[in-house]
């Protein structure tokens, strides 16, 4: 990413997201987000305009479409986890997204039915805050253990006595 900006002339950006990396991190996982979202606009937009689904349904199927894109990027490109994808990691990953599903869809319904603001805009509500869920919970809980194990064995091989 540091890269990249450097390239296109960013150099103050890049040397910021350098310094720190949670907030280099967080970059690239909106970066991932911005795909997941147009994953999911499209996906709900074409089955709540052409095919005329409910809008919660649709959301249940957009969002969940856009969450399985979302574990295989996020974990290679953000998390830089290039284990094999466990079943523990993936049901994590879902657990966490559930309830960011639920707090999205809770936050669509309530601006939608109670608010009166147009679905469209209320997705875009329920989505940025959602966003900030997701990425805090998933760097802490869900792809934790693999930075965790990463740290335990190096510092086990740095404790054990040089071969002689």
């Amino acid at each position: 990413m540091n890269r990249l900006l450097t390239k296109i002339g960013w150099r103050r950006a890049a040397r910021l997201l350098q310094r720190y990396p949670n907030i280099n991190q967080f970059f690239i996982f909106a970066c991932i987000g911005v795909f997941n979202t147009i994953i999911d606009f499209s996906v709900y937009f074409a089955l709540t305009r052409f095919l005329a689904l409910y809008y919660i349904l649709a959301n249940f199927f957009s969002f969940a479409t856009a969450t399985t894109f979302s574990f295989f990027t996020n974990k290679r490109f953000t998390f830089r986890d290039r284990s094999l994808a466990t079943p523990g990691q993936y049901m994590k990953f879902f657990v966490v997204t559930g309830i960011g599903f639920f707090l999205n869809t809770t936050i669509l319904f309530l601006s939608v039915d109670y608010f009166k603001l147009h679905d469209i805009a209320a997705k875009i509500l329920a989505v940025g805050i959602v966003l900030f869920w997701n990425f805090s919970i998933n760097k802490l809980w869900t792809f934790r253990s693999v930075r965790h194990a990463v740290s335990q064995v190096s510092d086990t091989a740095r404790d054990l006595p040089d071969a002689q």
